[in-house]
C-alpha cells in the first residue's frame, strides 16, 4: 500500500513526495518523506532571525511532522540526503 502527498505546505518547508509503505515481514512502517527547505524569504514570518535558528527551526517542525502518529513503542531512523540543485 502507497500513500502520496504532494507540494503540502508548512512554515518552514514543503512537502514534495511522502510514501508509507508496510513491511510486514518486520512488523514495521517505512515512511519516506522529500521536502524542500527554502532559504527564509521576505515574505516568511521568521525571515528575520538569522539563518542557523531559521534553519534549527525548520528541522524542528520536520521533525514534529515525520514523527507524528507514532506508537510508544516505535523506533524511528531518520536519514537526511542532500539533493542540492
Amino acid at each position: 500500500m502507497c500513500v502520496c502527498v504532494l507540494l503540502k505546505i508548512y512554515e518552514y518547508f514543503t512537502v514534495e513526495d511522502e510514501v508509507i509503505r508496510q513491511c510486514r515481514r518486520f512488523n514495521a512502517e517505512e515512511r519516506r518523506l522529500t521536502v524542500r527547505i527554502p532559504a527564509p524569504t521576505h515574505t516568511t514570518s521568521a525571515a528575520d532571525q538569522d539563518p542557523t535558528q531559521y534553519f534549527a527551526d525548520s528541522v524542528d517542525e520536520l521533525f514534529e511532522y515525520s514523527l507524528r502518529d507514532l506508537d510508544p513503542s516505535d523506533t524511528p531512523t531518520i536519514n537526511r540526503t542532500d539533493r542540492s540543485a
